[in-house]
């Protein structure tokens, strides 16, 4: 369950990220 936590936060960063950059 702890890689999935991981794998999520991680796919969860990098969407943010993403909208930030579609944001700007």
């Amino acid at each position: 369950m702890r890689g999935t936590l991981c794998r999520l936060v991680e796919v969860l960063s990098s969407f943010e990220r993403s909208a930030g950059a579609a944001k700007l």
